[in-house]
């Protein structure tokens, strides 16, 4: 029975000191939210632009028109380090009208730039930004993305064969028709001469 009066006199203690002390907790908890509120940090973006950026980078290019169905992607890499570097170029379109089947691995020399060649599948016409980005082999982007814009002309592939070969043909068949007349000119001089 002894413990069950210790339990029973320390319950209201605690009570009772909660409860004369109310206005004190109600005074220290406005006092933690208003400290609280004044150490309160605004979050920030970072600028890409005031971010160090490494020594190794893709230089972005011109629009690239695209006129077959399937290609190679020039990404122009360059090396600002003392020693080469093996990188990943992984490059993704904004819609599906491009397909990048394969992320193509590269090692730069020191101090230089190299041209590497990314496969490029053409699916429709139309306009397309990709987004070119270098990683290391862990998976670590390297880079900030690097937009690069691609018209994709299907059609015209296939208009210049047809009109080529519109063309020899059309040229083929002035050939033999020129052909035919020069040997019929012979035989109607002789005809005429006796």
């Amino acid at each position: 029975m002894a413990v069950q009066s210790a339990s029973a006199q320390t319950t209201p203690r605690t009570h009772s000191t909660v409860a004369s002390s109310g206005s004190a907790a109600s005074i220290f908890s406005g006092e933690w939210q208003a400290r609280k509120k004044k150490k309160r940090h605004k979050a920030t973006i970072a600028n890409p632009d005031t971010l160090p950026q490494p020594l190794i980078s893709i230089i972005p290019g011109s629009t690239i028109n695209l006129l077959s169905r399937s290609s190679k992607l020039p990404i122009v890499i360059n090396n600002g380090y003392d020693t080469q570097v093996r990188v990943r170029v992984r490059v993704q379109a904004s819609n599906l009208k491009v397909l990048i089947p394969a992320v193509v691995e590269v090692t730069v020399p020191a101090n230089t730039t190299v041209t590497a060649k990314v496969p490029v599948n053409a699916i429709a016409d139309g306009n397309v930004v990709l987004h070119a980005t270098l990683e290391s082999f862990s998976g670590l982007r390297l880079t900030v993305p690097v937009n690069i814009k691609m018209t994709v002309l299907l059609g015209v592939e296939d208009t210049v064969i047809y009109a080529f070969l519109a063309f020899v043909t059309l040229l083929a068949a002035f050939g033999v028709f020129r052909t035919i007349r020069k040997r019929r000119e012979p035989e109607a001089q002789r005809e005429q001469s006796s």
